[in-house]
């Protein structure tokens, strides 16, 4: 009898490999067998020099704590690919090439490489929002604020400015506009 085992990969991996198995099959011209999985960003090492690092982002670990259920949701945002180019023989020329394949080269390549999970997006695409709360407890009749009768969240979101939270710089920018915004606010209301 053959010793047999079970393997089970983590979730991002499973995701990543439907990926990169369609870049490899993509760039091999057929299906190639899988060496092996590694690195901290999932890389996959196929038959014939092929490799492809998927680069994913797990879009639920920016939902609120205390939003519930949880779910993993990953996206591919690109790809890093190399490879060595074939001769019509089939053998290897010597010079191999590294690639980055970004979202548009991805969504081309899902055209006719179909797999259902990870979706594909942008890195900018990624948003976040920075809101700009306002103390609406003087419009409902209460003169101040008092934390001791337990109205001290009574805020409401007045307005949000949305950033790219992989866009350096962005977060920044939207914190300031968000000040303008709240600064305009209590200027007119104050």
């Amino acid at each position: 009898m053959a010793n047999q085992f079970k393997v089970n990969f983590p979730f991002h991996i499973r995701m990543g490999a439907n990926v990169a198995y369609a870049v490899a099959e993509e760039v091999a011209g057929s299906r190639p067998d899988l060496l092996s999985i590694g690195g901290e960003i999932p890389t996959f090492r196929f038959q014939g020099g092929v490799v492809v690092k998927v680069y994913m982002v797990n879009l639920d670990q920016f939902t609120e704590s205390w939003r519930t259920p949880h779910s993993k949701d990953f996206v591919v945002t690109h790809c890093e690919v190399r490879y060595y180019p074939r001769w019509v023989a089939g053998y290897p020329d010597g010079n191999k090439v590294s690639e980055v394949w970004g979202a548009e080269k991805l969504l081309d390549l899902k055209t006719r490489r179909q797999w259902h999970d990870p979706r594909v997006v942008h890195i900018a695409s990624i948003k976040g929002s920075v809101g700009v709360f306002i103390n609406a407890a003087a419009d409902t009749g209460y003169i101040s604020v008092d934390p001791e009768k337990n109205q001290d969240g009574y805020s409401i979101l007045y307005d949000k400015v949305e950033y790219a939270r992989f866009v350096e710089g962005d977060l920044d920018r939207a914190k300031e506009e968000a000040q303008k915004l709240l600064d305009g606010h209590l200027t007119v209301n104050g």
